[in-house]
């Protein structure tokens, strides 16, 4: 039994979405790829997903078994591929010009420490010359 995470997210999408159509629009394929995929994943695990009348994809008792762990699996993909953010501490020194200084780091700065409290800023202004030999010390 070989299926791909892209197939299940695919089924997954087709129960949520109730359109192949849409399904493969989600899950950035055309709509023949999509229709494959879903052929290769009912051959993969050598069973029907669907019931089919005409275009219409109708889910089976298969499907049903089989949507709560696919679902299961795409947040767990997700899960997975989620940075895992570290909370940031310690202190942050920004040399920049007066203008920058003045007109610009105040909001981001506060924005920045909005959501990073942990963080030590400390913002030197300078004409841009100065503030350029400072970088470069």
């Amino acid at each position: 039994m070989h299926f791909s995470l892209k197939q299940i997210a695919l089924f997954d999408a087709i129960v949520r979405m109730g359109s192949l159509s849409r399904a493969a629009e989600e899950v950035a394929l055309s709509q023949s790829a999509a229709s494959m995929a879903l052929k290769e994943l009912e051959d993969s695990l050598g069973t029907k997903l669907f019931h089919r009348q005409g275009r219409k994809l109708i889910l089976n008792e298969n499907g049903r078994r089989l949507q709560p762990k696919a679902h299961s699996i795409i947040l767990l993909a997700a899960e997975i591929t989620q940075p895992e953010t570290k909370e940031l501490e310690g202190m942050l020194r920004i040399a920049a010009s007066t203008t920058v200084g003045n007109y610009v780091l105040p909001e981001c700065s506060a924005a920045f420490l909005s959501r990073h409290p942990k963080v030590r800023l400390v913002i030197s202004t300078a004409t841009i010359n100065e503030t350029v030999e400072r970088v470069e010390a």
